[in-house]
């Protein structure tokens, strides 16, 4: 698979890699109460994407990998996608 090879890659010139495989986590969907972009970032929903967070927030690079059916990524890839967009805009928002 690509992504694994894009990983053994960085890996062995000495960054460090975190695969995190969304599927088997619980995330949910983006409610659209931009609650995000006031309060740091931070998501109201209580789900699985609070672990990942802190992986999100001090990573150097950010590789998204998906299986595309017809153009579009689905079910939890796509609520992690939201979820982290939100994430690092909320952030950018702060420091504007």
């Amino acid at each position: 698979m690509l992504a694994d090879a894009f990983m053994k890659g960085a890996q062995e010139i000495g960054h460090t890699v975190n695969k995190i495989e969304v599927s088997k986590l619980n995330i949910s969907g983006c409610k659209a109460c931009e609650t995000c972009w006031t309060n740091d970032g931070a998501c109201v929903q209580c789900d699985d994407m609070a672990e990942i967070e802190p992986l999100l927030k001090s990573a150097d690079v950010l590789v998204l990998v998906s299986p595309s059916i017809l153009l579009w990524n689905f079910g939890t890839v796509r609520d992690c996608n939201r979820q982290t967009v939100c994430l690092l805009c909320g952030q950018l928002y702060k420091t504007a």
